[in-house]
């Protein structure tokens, strides 16, 4: 098994000490320095897998070291986390912006410094994995009729791999249920969802779409996955998570590929639905108990955005009886032999036609209005939706 090589840089010696007993194993070889300026010089002649600096350093500070790394083609894509001893401040930004990978506030948890520095190491051999694999797939484009058979079965094999992927259709918890509708255009979409347990009575809702279908698009929303099961951490807000994962997204696909993400946590215990809408469609939330709507806010940018404005958070109040209704665009373009579209107006009237109905009934009046709606004329997109009832 291959040793991965970690740099650490930090002018204090019991900081270089501390890391050098947590990462005391035979699966790192590492390297240390009192200073940027000699750091520079050790990747100069040994590139490592990993660099962690401190920020707050003399001569030069951890942010232009940063970038002096980030400059170099041979070491530019090396991960990099920044040691700071504000989680949330402006140092934190602008390093993100200069093209850190993660931040570790300290005083760090030895456990959380150790499973941080895995967890990078394995999202980039995931990255070049999936890197080699889009290379390949663009070279079967040009296949002949035996290659295409065996690329349908890859297809098939793919779209079972997606869907281990993504969460049950049907989630039931102590404080509200989901029902969802996933149905991609071919075998394999670019569609995601989830919703993940994050702490005691707290909930992540999640909802991508990554513009585009297909074997391209299902590659990238794999890595969106990876991404946010690195970071998620239950300190972390929702415009954190999304500042990290656009940064990243932006540097692996260049703005190549338009991402769209409502990443939700919702606080069970306050009732508190805290979130960034990042380019997704605007949610439906239906007031069970008044026989009204409203939409949550939208007004932020797709991922891959660097400016750090372009990402707003938000917080909305939940109560007994709500319905929140996530969905991405290939539902409301939906298309009739008209060429009328189906809108979020048709997700509302399949709602407010039985405002009493249950759950798992609303779902399947949806879908029965989505086929009464299209008929014959295929979807142009994948469609995605997620419903969540709350009755605490």
């Amino acid at each position: 098994m291959r040793k991965s090589r970690v740099l650490v840089v930090d002018d204090h010696p019991q900081i270089l000490l501390l890391v050098e007993h947590l990462l005391n194993s035979d699966q790192y070889i590492l390297q240390k320095s009192q200073s940027a300026k000699e750091a520079l010089a050790l990747i100069s002649k040994d590139t490592p897998d990993i660099i962690i600096s401190d920020i707050m350093m003399p001569e030069m500070n951890g942010i232009d070291f940063l970038k002096e790394v980030k400059k170099m083609p041979h070491s530019r894509e090396i991960p990099f986390i920044l040691l700071t001893a504000l989680s949330d401040s402006e140092d934190v930004v602008r390093g993100l912006e200069a093209g850190a990978e993660d931040y570790i506030a300290k005083p760090f948890d030895g456990r959380e410094f150790v499973a941080r520095v895995k967890n990078m190491l394995r999202l980039r051999e995931y990255q070049e994995e999936m890197r080699k694999n889009y290379e390949l797939l663009l070279d079967t484009m040009k296949v002949d009729d035996k290659s295409k058979n065996l690329l349908e079965k890859d297809l098939e094999r793919a779209k079972n791999l997606q869907r281990h992927l993504l969460p049950q259709k049907k989630i039931t918890t102590p404080h509200f249920r989901m029902e969802g509708i996933y149905r991609p255009v071919i075998q394999v979409g670019g569609d995601y969802y989830d919703i993940k347990r994050v702490g005691s009575g707290q909930y992540l809702f999640l909802l991508a779409d990554i513009m585009g279908h297909g074997v391209a698009s299902a590659i990238v929303m794999g890595m969106v996955k990876s991404i946010i099961s690195v970071y998620l951490q239950p300190q972390r807000s929702p415009r954190q998570m999304i500042l990290l994962t656009s940064h990243i997204i932006n540097k692996i696909l260049k703005l190549d590929y338009l991402v769209a993400v409502f990443y939700g946590i919702y606080n069970a215990h306050k009732k508190i639905l805290t979130y960034v809408n990042a380019g997704q469609c605007p949610p439906i939330l239906w007031r069970g108990r008044m026989k009204s709507h409203e939409y949550l806010s939208s007004e932020s940018s797709f991922l891959g955005v660097l400016d750090e404005d372009s990402y707003r958070e938000h917080e909305v109040r939940i109560q007994r009886d709500d319905l929140l209704i996530l969905y991405t665009d290939g539902l409301t373009d939906l298309v009739n032999s008209r060429g009328d579209r189906f809108l979020r107006q048709g997700i509302l009237k399949t709602i407010q036609e039985k405002p009493k109905a249950a759950l798992t009934q609303r779902v399947k009046l949806l879908n029965q209005s989505i086929k009464n709606f299209s008929g014959a004329i295929p979807p142009r997109d994948d469609i995605t939706l997620m419903m969540m009832e709350f009755k605490k």
